[in-house]
């Protein structure tokens, strides 16, 4: 074995009370020195045996297979001339543990006579030879698993990549497909007949159901290798839920079954990476709409829990999760009972995924109070709401969008100018500016130059709102610069779903 091994074989010792290992009692008078031969040699594994400096006194020709070396050479050495990184620090060690009835395994790799390496366990444990207490070093060679192990491991790796690759060819056709089916029911290609929009609908449902469960394999491939990355901000929690279930809900509504969302009076963040839960939430609710009947109902809750994280629940009165498949229902490819189908990846990917958030997700069934149904429960950690700066020289309409912002959970700042603006900027960890273009001094065109030029805030959002018509050139600018525009007056929900789009994904 080559010895660029040499660099992962720092010995590695586990200790327990003695079990399985073989026991050499005492060597024999010399009349029975066959014997005792004999019983060395039987032993499947290298024996060497040493004295309690580690010098070695004995061992079988097995040891001296696996060493390449004559005994002769073995009986003037060290133990730890033998094992690779041992030292004298190793043999106090093994005697320690001899001493308090520990069993000692070491997993390492050890010296051929010619210097190159080869993996090996050794087991430890004492004999009494002519009354002197001697330690037995019982080594077993597992070159053999070793190098199994690595073919196992470069299979999973090629099985890995397939099931990525894969996954990745259906998903860009697929997002392409569900794009064009949205853009018509958009009207792109023209108005649609009832029966044709009810089609499309379909259509774009099983295509994100279809591409959800893509994503999961790709999710469960990033959580194999401890690769899956997370993009987290901070988002607002009741519209989050809401954005996410429409799709589903209309599902619902297809297959008879009341939908209910109880979030409207939740205004509370949480920090996460809003498309992969999304996917989560998805997963939850597709089952338990899966599994509930027609006339049943799906609810849908969230809110703020009392040490402040997030929680959303999604509860059903269906047919239930079995007692004795509760334990296991969120382990990977688990499809339990009569009704199971798909894939067996959903709550078990959910699991890892709300984990990887610091978060827990729960699964009663039925819930607490309840005869029969399922209540999924995930926490998140909060989130301190996004800080938004108001810049605006009209006193009414700073208090205006400060009652709309802070009833919607932000919390806000003012400014009457560009420069108290700035001031504000290099002050707080503002996460959202919106500006009037009509200021005194600078304007609003002016500050969103100065930002845009700032190295530390020049991706820092920004909503313009003015009462005034702009011209093309200055749309051309704003859009430039990235920032959407609103005209005065507008209503509240424009406001809202504008700061919205910018915490919450686009989606796929």
């Amino acid at each position: 074995m080559p010895d660029n091994k040499a660099d992962s074989a720092t010995p590695q010792m586990a200790t327990r009370r003695p079990t399985a290992v073989p026991t050499i009692k005492k060597k024999p008078p010399a009349d029975e020195a066959s014997g005792y031969r004999n019983l060395l040699e039987s032993i499947y594994d290298g024996v060497l045996i040493a004295d309690q400096g580690g010098a070695i006194i004995d061992g079988n020709s097995r040891a001296l297979h696996m060493f390449s070396s004559e005994r002769s050479v073995l009986c003037r050495s060290n133990i730890t001339d033998w094992i690779h990184g041992a030292d004298a620090a190793l043999v106090a060690k093994i005697r320690v543990n001899i001493s308090n009835r520990k069993y000692t395994l070491i997993e390492t790799y050890c010296n051929r006579s010619d210097q190159t390496l080869f993996p090996v366990e050794i087991a430890v444990n004492e004999i009494d030879l002519a009354g002197q207490k001697m330690m037995c070093f019982f080594i077993r060679d597992i070159s053999t698993r070793k190098h199994t192990e690595q073919k196992l491991r470069e299979y999973d790796q090629h099985r890995t990549q397939f099931i990525s690759n894969v996954s990745h060819e259906l998903r860009v056709p697929l997002t392409s497909m569900i794009y064009a089916i949205t853009n018509m029911l958009n009207g792109v290609a023209g108005e649609l007949s009832p029966e044709g929009v009810r089609y499309l609908r379909s259509l774009e449902a099983g295509g994100k159901r279809m591409l959800m469960t893509i994503n999961g394999i790709l999710d469960m491939t990033g959580l194999e290798n401890n690769m899956l990355s997370l993009n987290k901000k901070k988002v607002p929690l009741a519209s989050f839920v809401r954005s996410s279930l429409i799709l589903l809900a209309l599902r619902a509504e297809q297959q008879e079954i009341t939908f209910k969302e109880n979030i409207s009076n939740c205004s509370s963040f949480v920090e996460c990476d809003p498309e992969k839960m999304e996917r989560v939430l998805m997963n939850i609710a597709d089952n338990a709409i899966k599994f509930t009947p027609p006339g049943g109902t799906v609810e849908v809750t969230a809110q703020a829990a009392s040490d402040g994280q997030g929680l959303i629940t999604v509860e059903d009165n269906g047919i239930g999760i079995p007692s004795a498949d509760l334990p296991r229902v969120s382990t990977r490819y688990f499809r339990g009972g009569t009704h199971a189908h798909g894939s067996g990846l959903g709550l078990s990917i959910s699991k890892e995924i709300v984990e990887l958030h610091q978060g827990r997700l729960t699964i009663e069934s039925p819930p607490a109070g309840k005869e029969k149904g399922t209540r999924v429960t995930i926490a998140l950690p909060a989130a301190a709401s996004p800080l938004v700066l108001i810049v605006d020289d009209n006193e009414e309409i700073r208090k205006m969008l400060t009652t709309i912002l802070q009833a919607s959970g932000y919390r806000t700042l003012t400014a009457s100018s560009a420069e108290e603006a700035l001031l504000s900027l290099s002050n707080n960890p503002v996460e959202l500016i919106i500006l009037d273009l009509l200021l005194p001094t600078l304007n609003g065109f002016q500050l969103a130059n100065i930002l845009r030029q700032n190295t530390a805030w020049h991706s820092l959002p920004v909503i313009a709102i003015t009462g005034m018509s702009i011209e093309s050139e200055q749309k051309h600018i704003l859009d430039q610069y990235n920032v959407p525009l609103l005209s005065k007056p507008f209503r509240k929900e424009e406001l809202t779903d504008r700061i919205e789009k910018i915490f919450l994904p686009t989606g796929e």
